[in-house]
């Protein structure tokens, strides 16, 4: 992976900021100047995010890591249309987001499945609210998505019969089921063993390349994020801000399992954590 610092990339990959009279990208995403600051009573404040501007490009794996308080999750809520940023813009396709949007899927840190609602009715949930296709399309689609995620059986179950891991492939079937052209995920395994938690790093690198989606994943997890990721944002902390980005360097476009064992694995992992480190020791 190469380290491309966002103050002195020549490439402009990470500016720190941008003309506003700037074209949004035809494609992909297009963080333009975008910060955030929270009011703390009638007279203080904290900036949660210094002005920053990126594009990640259609069907890109993009990875946010930083320890807590860095506005990794406050960032990737902003681009899923979520939380309102306090200047600056999200455009998706050169169509700027103002609020929640239906080309997004979320997925968060834990499943949020409803507990009095089977596995299959909550996958149906977002179809019920966004009235985005008829419902006919809707259970066959979450069909499709329950065989492809290994759940098939379980789909007349409570989430409270599932396992964790399973409760997350259940989340991220649901987050799928109106067909959205990002996933937006907030550290969505991090509550999982490792064993767990690698399987389905495996099972997602899998459906981002099948389905062609573009996913933006935050986690605290370096070698996750090397394992998945085509670049990496690394966030420093205290106000946040996007420091580097370090992008993939030789890996298959399509990883599986035995990666991890690999030598150019370990020597990337170790790059990542370089750039990490630099910031947070």
């Amino acid at each position: 992976m190469q380290l491309v610092r966002a103050a002195e990339s020549k490439r402009r990959e990470v500016p720190t900021a941008r003309s506003e009279d700037a074209a949004p990208s035809a494609t992909g995403i297009d963080v333009r100047d975008v910060s955030k600051i929270f009011a703390l009573g009638a007279s203080e404040q904290t900036v949660a995010l210094k002005p920053l501007s990126l594009t990640i490009r259609k069907g890109e794996f993009f990875s946010f890591i930083g320890p807590s308080g860095c506005g990794k999750t406050t960032l990737l809520r902003i681009i899923a249309g979520l939380t309102t940023p306090t200047t600056g813009g999200v455009f998706i396709n050169g169509t700027q987001v103002t609020g929640p949007d239906s080309r997004i899927g979320m997925v968060f840190q834990k499943s949020t499945l409803l507990p009095w609602r089977t596995v299959l009715q909550n996958l149906l949930l977002p179809v019920e609210v966004t009235k985005s296709c008829s419902m006919q399309e809707a259970r066959s689609r979450a069909d499709r998505l329950l065989e492809m995620m290994g759940i098939a059986a379980f789909k007349n179950r409570s989430p409270d019969e599932l396992s964790g891991g399973m409760q997350q492939r259940a989340a991220i079937a649901r987050a799928l089921i109106t067909d959205p052209e990002i996933l937006a995920m907030d550290e969505p395994f991090s509550a999982l063993d490792e064993f767990t938690r690698e399987r389905l790093n495996d099972e997602l690198m899998g459906l981002q390349k099948s389905a062609q989606k573009t996913i933006i994943f935050v986690t605290h997890n370096i070698s996750e994020a090397v394992f998945l990721s085509d670049r990496i944002g690394v966030m420093a902390p205290r106000p946040g801000r996007l420091d580097s980005i370090i992008e993939a360097q030789g890996f298959p476009a399509v990883r599986d399992a035995s990666l991890r064992k690999k030598q150019e694995f370990f020597r990337e992992v170790a790059r990542a954590r370089d750039a990490f480190d630099r910031l947070h020791l």
